[in-house]
């Protein structure tokens, strides 16, 4: 397929239509995080100019050769496909009520991926690479909190309590809250950039801690996310896949190391099951030395 037939179509309305906000309280009702309904919802609005069509008519035959160029042509990772895949099985099913049949796509399993364990010399090491204070204070409050990346762009001044050193969290994938706690250099940090950095920024006035141009959201995760990737490389360190995630990976890492058990690193991190807790874990350092060295499955005693 040509790349022109990708361009959007001005025609078409860049307002919400009817159908997309239906479209978006469904995906409320479904119990989705915020994050996860713009990116839903943005994979709709990409197909419909895609295909020169209003989203209200979109076909099947349009999904297919949306699918086939994102994947065969512009080669979108698995996991951005999947989403649309998901995102797309929602819209036909329950708003056009077409039939949307999953297994007719070639949906790519996601891998588990080993996550590279961040040293505290290399974590200091890309924090030297950064000259946004905010930045920094967000890696701190991933690496020494646990925290995801977006519940630390998301927080609000009134979610922090310096009295009990503790941070109330909206957890970003199903909006429950819990319970953060603040270390001294987590202290530090954010006390510094609260009374030197943030009252000089141009900004609107805003609740959120991390404050954009826009008063009604914080910064944007694709901005931080571009200055901690640039770091990584600057600091030499771009071939070990190092992302905003891995900070989180090595506070749980962390604490296992420290002895604290799964089941309270589960609530500590937010985790709905403790499988996803012990993916962290099993692929820790920690845990692979504490096997026996004659370990095998296939060993007869």
């Amino acid at each position: 397929m040509n790349k022109a037939n990708f361009r959007f179509k001005r025609n078409i309305s860049k307002e919400l239509s009817p159908v997309i906000k239906k479209y978006t309280q469904l995906l409320y009702k479904k119990g989705l995080s915020d994050n996860t309904i713009t990116h839903y919802r943005c994979h709709i609005n990409r197909l419909a100019p895609f295909c020169n069509v209003e989203p209200d008519k979109l076909t099947i035959k349009n999904f297919d050769k949306y699918i086939e160029y994102i994947t065969f042509v512009k080669q979108y990772s698995p996991d951005y496909i999947n989403q649309l895949i998901s995102s797309a099985y929602l819209y036909y099913t329950y708003i056009l009520k077409i039939k949307f049949d999953k297994e007719l796509y070639s949906r790519r399993k996601k891998k588990n991926k080993l996550h590279h364990y961040l040293t505290y010399e290399e974590f200091i090491l890309i924090g030297k690479q950064i000259n946004d204070f905010r930045t920094k204070v967000i890696m701190w409050l991933c690496y020494d909190a646990g925290l995801r990346a977006q519940e630390a762009i998301n927080i609000t001044l009134d979610c922090l309590d310096f009295d009990t050193m503790t941070i109330k969290i909206i957890d970003s994938k199903n909006n429950k809250s819990r319970l953060a706690k603040m270390s001294p250099m987590i202290h530090k940090y954010l006390t510094t950039y609260i009374n030197k950095y943030r009252p000089f920024e141009n900004r609107p006035n805003s609740n959120y801690l991390f404050r954009s141009f826009d008063k009604n959201r914080p910064i944007y995760y694709s901005n931080v996310e571009e200055r901690f990737r640039t770091a990584v490389n600057q600091a030499g360190l771009g071939n070990l896949h190092i992302s905003l995630h891995t900070l989180r990976h090595a506070y749980v890492t962390m604490l296992y190391e420290n002895g604290v058990a799964p089941d309270h690193i589960q609530k500590v991190m937010g985790h709905c099951s403790i499988s996803t807790t012990m993916n962290y874990i099993v692929q820790s350092p920690s845990f692979m030395d504490s096997l026996p060295s004659h370990y095998s499955p296939t060993t007869k005693k």
